[in-house]
């Protein structure tokens, strides 16, 4: 899964320290073409959401080889086999964790503990206004079928974008043991200590099976094929996953704007909930990226005169 918004905060970073290591010129420069590629990439999710808007899923028993995406509305069912996302157990087909430690003062934890216990909520924990440092992430998908009206679509997850919303977080207090479960996946990671002097939050996010889900994706087969599983109309990927990975140093700025643009064309997203759920991300995403490359050539005009 791509990070969207890790990525857009390594390059805003990126640009303003360049920008001041490399002077005003080069600087400026740098805002004005990250601004492009930034509005690129932005473009590209609003015309995946003007497709989708305008569209309806399609029916699985007419889509061919020559179709280039297609969306597809339905719920999640099991392939060959399933996950058990790693904190909570649950079965799933795709998940990301988080480790996050939280670095409050001792004060300052108090007063969230007394929020929390004034507003009746549960372990879930609101980090808002909080110095929180991320020590582990990790993610993990496996191909899975989606149950439409007009038959079985083979969804393969490599490479996708995923806008998933299904999100446990358990809270762990400073000092204590955590469950079973994170205890034998912090025996995992050797880098990290099972019992920390900060409060700390696990957090999952998953696709379960059952749930309900919108795809937009490239077409891989389709067809009465013998290689199709049975039942299966469809199948949605990417050719070569990550092939195409932007390299800085190796490759040039041409090489990066054919990557979006070609990552424009074969979108690939995953949305949990129905379709005028995944039309609200889609805007949303586009609407962030797009602001943000508007930003970024404002800055460089106001910065040349």
């Amino acid at each position: 899964m791509k990070k969207s918004y890790l990525f857009a905060a390594v390059v805003i970073s990126g640009a303003f320290g360049i920008m001041a290591l490399l002077g005003p010129g080069i600087g400026v420069t740098l805002v004005i073409l990250t601004g492009l590629g930034v509005g690129l990439v932005g473009v590209g999710y609003l015309q995946t959401y003007y497709t989708v808007w305008q569209s309806d899923p399609a029916d699985l028993r007419a889509v061919s080889d020559t179709d280039e995406a297609v969306e597809i509305a339905g719920t999640v069912g099991r392939h060959e086999k399933t996950l058990n996302a790693p904190f909570t157990g649950t079965e799933c087909v795709l998940y990301e964790i988080k480790l996050i430690e939280l670095g409050m003062s001792q004060a300052k934890k108090r007063r969230r503990r007394e929020r929390l216990r004034e507003s009746d909520a549960d372990a879930r924990i609101n980090t808002e206004n909080v110095d929180d440092h991320t020590l582990a992430t990790d993610e993990e998908s496996q191909p899975f079928v989606v149950a439409a009206d007009t038959g079985e679509a083979l969804i393969q997850p490599d490479g996708s974008q995923w806008q998933i919303t299904t999100e446990d977080d358990i809270n762990v207090q400073s000092g204590e043991e955590p469950p079973e479960r994170i205890t034998d996946w912090l025996d995992t990671q050797p880098h990290i200590d099972r019992v920390a002097g900060d409060e700390r939050i696990f957090r999952e996010i998953r696709l379960d099976m059952n749930e309900e889900i919108h795809i937009y994706g490239p077409v891989r087969q389709a067809g009465s094929s013998f290689d199709l599983p049975g039942g299966v109309k469809v199948v949605i990927g990417l050719d070569n996953p990550g092939s195409d990975n932007f390299v800085v140093g190796e490759d040039s700025l041409s090489d990066l704007i054919g990557q979006i643009r070609s990552e424009n064309r074969t979108r690939f997203v995953i949305s949990a909930g129905g379709e005028v759920e995944a039309e609200r991300r889609l805007l949303k995403t586009g609407l962030f990226w797009g602001g943000a490359g508007v930003a970024f050539l404002a800055l460089g005009v106001f910065l040349i005169v």
